[in-house]
């Protein structure tokens, strides 16, 4: 009862106090990821003076367009999420239904009129953040390699004298960081409620155990 209690007054407080600007701000930067974060995966260390090799290549042939649909997946499941709880604004502000031959017109039409409005929890906020900085800074770690040179040191032993060995271990650790981050943000965009998104999932687990 105590935690029903307090999660009924988190609820109040966030639909009377509505997203903040980091929240919407961190929404918008996932629109840019989708491509910049494949990108600067494939050439940052490139662009900051590292080493250029068949690294890039892999990652280009790999992970690269794995990076590129997560990101598009991501987005995908925070647009649906935004446009479900406008809608259920709507349909309380409004008892006029949409004619059946508009509905995929409205759809697209009330994501592009509502998008100002769009935001992510403040949990996935600071996630977020932690992510693409993980990501920004594990380019100073990462070798690469060529046929001509073999082994080529990373940004972070050529310039910062950091030992190679701890080169390597500090970035696979990032690495490892920034996947575990990835994931965290996928699983709470698919299980954390936006405040004022329609709880349909909760309600029918809800009439289940009743019966």
């Amino acid at each position: 009862m105590m935690a029903t209690a307090k999660d009924q007054s988190r609820r109040r407080r966030s639909k009377n106090k509505g997203p903040n600007r980091l929240e919407r701000f961190m929404f918008w930067t996932l629109v840019p990821a989708t491509v910049l974060l494949p990108a600067w995966l494939v050439v940052g260390r490139s662009l900051m003076g590292g080493p250029k090799g068949w690294g890039s290549i892999v990652l280009i042939l790999t992970w690269g367009p794995i990076l590129f649909l997560y990101h598009i997946l991501l987005l995908t499941i925070y647009i649906v999420k935004n446009h479900r709880r406008k809608n259920k604004h709507q349909q309380r502000s409004s008892s006029t239904k949409m004619p059946k031959t508009t509905a995929s017109c409205a759809f697209v039409s009330s994501v592009l009129h509502s998008s100002k409005e769009y935001f992510i929890t403040e949990q996935s906020a600071i996630i977020l953040g932690l992510y693409y900085c993980v990501s920004l800074v594990v380019q100073l770690f990462m070798k690469d390699g060529n046929a001509d040179q073999g082994s080529m040191a990373s940004i972070a032993t050529t310039l910062l004298g950091i030992r190679d060995e701890l080169s390597s271990e500090i970035g696979w650790a990032l690495s490892f960081a920034s996947i575990a981050l990835a994931l965290e943000l996928l699983f709470l965009a698919i299980v954390e409620p936006l405040p004022g998104e329609p709880r349909k999932l909760c309600a029918s687990s809800r009439k289940v155990k009743r019966q």
